[in-house]
């Protein structure tokens, strides 16, 4: 597939069941949007998905993911390959 994307605005647990069905498809992009929660950083988000993401045992450096993040700012992007 070219692309697959899930979205979840819950809490942390409905969002990792919502990453993991990302992890287990094959597609050239995957993207996952989801809600901002207080307490957290973009930097802790976007370090905890990445570092589960490489640990993932199919995972591959080539992987190909875009992170949208909202909060009361609006959408934060973050867009990066596995490596």
């Amino acid at each position: 597939m070219p692309i697959i994307a899930e979205s979840e605005w819950g809490k942390w647990h409905d969002i990792w069941d919502d990453f993991d069905k990302l992890l287990q498809a094959r597609a050239g992009l995957r993207v996952l949007v989801f809600e901002f929660h207080e307490g957290s950083t973009p930097a802790d988000w976007h370090f905890v998905l990445s570092k589960r993401a490489r640990e993932f045992q199919p995972s591959s450096t080539d992987d190909a993911w875009l992170f949208a993040c909202w909060n009361v700012d609006g959408f934060q992007f973050r867009f990066g390959l596995l490596d």
